[in-house]
Formats: C-alpha cells, sequence, structure tokens
C-alpha cells in the first residue's frame, strides 16, 4: 500500500490446517469474529482518544492484525486470510505516517493509502463469509460467529 514499509505477514507466520474439518472452520469463524468485533469495539469506545492521538486507531489496527496472524486457519481460507491481516498492518503503518507532520506528501499518500485499504476490507470480509455460508457454517445471534451473517 502506497510507499509504506510495514509488517508484511506470509504464509510461514501462520498456523494453516491442511486438512480441517467443519469443527475447526466453525472455530476459525468465531475466532476471527472475535477479533472483528473487538476491533470495532474498540474503535468505538477509544473514538475521543482515537480523535486525540491516531496512533490509538493505529495501535488496533496493529493488535487485530497480529490477533488474527495467531489463529488457526483453514488453508482454503489461507490466501485472504493472509491479504486481511496484511491489510490492517498496512492500515496501522498508513495512520502512523498520517501522523507524521514532516513530510506533506507523505502525509497525502498515507491518505490515500488508508482509504484503499479500508475500502477493500469489505470486499475480503465478504469472501470468508460466503466460504463459510458454502460450508454450512452457522452461527445463532447470541455467538461472536453472527458477526458473519451480517454480509
Amino acid at each position: 500500500i502506497g510507499s509504506f514499509n510495514y509488517k508484511q505477514y506470509n504464509k510461514q507466520s501462520l498456523l494453516i490446517l491442511d486438512n480441517f474439518s467443519s469443527q475447526e472452520l466453525r472455530a476459525y469463524a468465531s475466532n476471527f469474529a472475535t477479533i472483528q468485533i473487538n476491533l470495532i469495539s474498540s474503535i468505538s469506545i477509544q473514538g475521543d482518544a482515537i480523535l486525540k492521538d491516531i496512533l490509538v486507531l493505529s495501535r488496533i489496527y496493529s493488535d487485530a492484525a497480529e490477533n488474527l496472524s495467531q489463529i488457526a486457519v483453514p488453508s482454503a481460507l489461507s490466501d485472504i486470510h493472509l491479504t486481511v491481516v496484511n491489510n490492517y498492518s498496512a492500515v496501522s503503518k498508513a495512520l502512523e505516517a498520517f501522523r507524521d507532520d514532516s513530510d506533506p506528501a507523505k502525509k497525502a499518500v498515507s491518505i490515500g493509502a488508508y482509504q484503499n485499504a479500508v475500502e477493500s476490507q469489505e470486499q475480503m470480509l465478504e469472501i470468508i463469509a460466503r466460504y463459510l455460508e458454502q460450508n454450512d457454517i452457522m452461527f445463532t445471534a447470541d455467538q461472536d460467529g453472527d458477526y458473519w451473517n451480517n454480509f
């Protein structure tokens, strides 16, 4: 994204499940959803702090990337999962660059990079949601995995 150096994860940094059961796919979906819900909740709860210091939002995305990199990922979703993790890492770095007032050009690039990354997130998450749906992974409204029912 843009001209930023950000922590890039690779497949070797993920725990990939080659032969996965529907239970493991369900656990993946639930774990991912919990991380997403925490990300959204953190942004909401820390809204005032984010307005004062954009690095708060940067850390939220960085933490989400790191947390997502630590869950077991079914091999069928490893590419898109890795894309999401790297997207969150890039968003974090773009937000850091936005805060840097010493280079106006870099600041402008960071705004575009942030926008592009955030706009692509929903499409990435929809791919995961469709895969779960195609594999009959369903959740009730009282479960974190219900997050996937909103796509």
